[in-house]
């Protein structure tokens, strides 16, 4: 019999003479990751060890349950759906909140489109509380529906729950919502040809997004003149179509570019390359997936610009390319911090560390933690075009930038020629780092910086007793 060469040195041939209850005592005190436990599942069924694929699967259930997502799915599962499958689900949830009670979004910013999801077309200069999710949007689900993680684009949202149902909402012109049509919704809508997938990540381009399931599958919908949806051609998709790719641990997207972290630890990307942001010489761009040298480094993280790409490598180090630049450059990592976030705006990138620090880069250079940010304990970031949010470990958000249409929720706006929507006078006022009016009985878990808008995902604090 051969053994399995995974987490343990023994190899597999060790189960075969262990008790049951030793063998599921193993698993569970083994801390495995869900990779681990598939891989040893599938040796086992290779070799027809079915008690120890039997305990793999169990110890993979005990650990759902033991994650702070876990519980609500526990007695959610859908239907031909492994614990393990849905371990890999809550493991891959990048930067999701933890919430433990209700959740609420909140928008601050520009609403043209409707990508506050928020009463009326005005931009606001405060954040304002969005329409409700449906309740009665997927089966399994219980009304309200708990949301823990959102993404803002240019004109449109996103927002998933804890169970990985997808809400839209927003311009479609382009079909970026993946409803099937043309039409904006100004309210959240359910993504119901998703029923049967469970949504870990979204991103956000220019009229495109990409979704990431559970079991690492990448389906993108929207525009696709530069081929931004690795589909082979370039024609726009109105409904998530599945990319043919080796399951994902990761997606971020540019205004219209699409670039996919593997498992592997890998990067693929496709799309506009008219400035490099796909990590070779400057081109018309691809319509089909291909790979980007990194150095031989693995990568752990990635994040878009609008131009823009930036990778997390494995030994703390980043590497960037796009705009002006062709090919992947080093601009230095954080010391011995480890950055546990990385989001990149117009011309900056802003990063946070396992310390909580908070460092920008402006104009690919070096990160730095500057001096405003010195007394802010952050526990994530998001940049948008021209401005960028963080959220701190005790539940507060400070932003900072271009607050042209109320993006930073935070002193004076740009001006508005009253009775036209399109024809606009603004001023690009730039407001210093302020702390964010979230409302009293609230604290923060995220926040998700778009082009001109905000979302906030507020948690209702428990009263004392």
């Amino acid at each position: 019999m051969g053994s399995y060469q995974g987490p343990f040195p023994t190899g597999l041939s060790l189960f075969t003479v262990l008790p049951q209850h030793l063998i599921e005592r193993l698993l569970y005190c083994s801390g495995l990751n869900a990779k681990d436990l598939a891989a040893l599942r599938c040796a086992a069924q290779l070799e027809k060890v079915y008690t120890v694929a039997a305990a793999a699967e169990a110890a993979a259930a005990v650990l759902v349950y033991a994650h702070p997502n876990g519980a609500a799915l526990f007695n959610n599962k859908l239907p031909s759906e492994t614990w393990i499958s849905l371990l890999m689900f809550v493991q891959r949830l990048d930067g999701a909140a933890r919430p433990t009670g209700a959740t609420e979004v909140w928008t601050a910013g520009r609403n043209e489109f409707g990508q506050g999801a928020r009463p009326g077309h005005v931009d606001q200069n405060t954040i304002t509380q969005s329409y409700r999710m449906a309740s009665d949007a997927y089966e399994f689900e219980s009304p309200p529906a708990r949301i823990i993680a959102v993404k803002a684009g240019a004109h449109h949202s996103l927002a998933v729950s804890e169970l990985g149902a997808l809400h839209v909402a927003g311009a479609n012109h382009r079909g970026q919502l993946g409803l099937g049509d043309l039409s904006l919704r100004s309210a959240w809508t359910p993504v119901l040809d998703l029923k049967w997938a469970r949504v870990a990540q979204v991103a956000c381009g220019l009229g495109h997004t990409a979704v990431l399931t559970g079991e690492g599958f990448v389906l993108v919908t929207g525009a696709n003149d530069f081929g931004q949806l690795g589909l082979g051609d370039r024609a726009q998709r109105l409904r998530f179509t599945k990319v043919g790719l080796p399951p994902a641990r990761m997606i971020a997207t540019g205004n219209a570019h699409t670039v996919v972290l593997l498992e592997n630890g890998s990067v693929y990307a496709s799309g506009d390359n008219s400035r490099g942001q796909l990590g070779g010489r400057r081109d018309r761009g691809r319509d089909k997936f291909a790979p980007i040298g990194c150095f031989g480094r693995q990568v752990v993280r990635i994040a878009c610009g609008s131009d823009t790409t930036m990778l997390l490598t494995v030994d703390n180090m980043i590497l960037v390319t796009g705009k002006r630049h062709c090919g992947l450059s080093v601009i230095g990592g954080l010391g011995m911090s480890r950055v546990t976030h990385l989001s990149v705006g117009e011309g900056f990138a802003v990063a946070s560390t396992d310390e909580s620090e908070v460092a920008v880069s402006v104009h690919r250079k070096r990160f730095q933690v500057t001096d405003e940010l010195l007394h802010i304990s952050a526990s994530c970031v998001s940049a948008g075009l021209s401005h960028y949010a963080i959220t701190t470990d005790d539940g507060c958000v400070f932003a900072t930038g271009t607050n042209t249409f109320g993006q930073v929720a935070a002193g004076e706006m740009g001006l508005t020629i009253e009775g036209s929507q399109n024809a606009r006078v603004v001023r690009p006022h730039r407001v210093p780092l302020s702390r964010v009016a979230v409302p009293p009985g609230y604290r923060a878990l995220c926040v998700a910086a778009g082009m001109f808008h905000t979302l906030f995902l507020l948690e209702k604090e428990e009263p004392c007793v």
